[in-house]
């Protein structure tokens, strides 16, 4: 019998999972494109256990889950200050989609 699919608020709890997962696509996105170095670099300072923890204390996270698998997520926070430099008549109030 296939999986049931159902999307999620993340909780606290789930912050070493979903930085595991962070990792696994970041890694999968980006290992033929951006220097190995720099790649080892970016999963430890920027996806790690705690900082995946820190994200989810400040943003919104919702998993997609199959059975009791978190096979994606999106994350999303307040606007940047980098996307208010870009886009005319945002809403300073709004939200952006940092990682999908």
């Amino acid at each position: 019998m296939p999986p049931t699919w159902r999307i999620r608020t993340a909780v606290a709890d789930d912050a070493g999972p979903l930085a595991v997962l962070a990792r696994a696509t970041y890694v999968h996105a980006y290992a033929d494109e951006v220097d190995p170095l720099q790649l080892q670099a970016h999963l430890e300072q920027e996806l790690a256990d705690d900082a995946i923890a820190q994200m989810l204390a400040r943003d919104r996270f919702y998993l997609a889950v199959g059975g009791e698998t978190t096979v994606g997520f999106v994350q999303i926070g307040q606007v940047t200050a980098s996307y208010r430099e870009h886009v005319a008549g945002f809403d300073p109030q709004g939200s952006e989609i940092r990682r999908l």
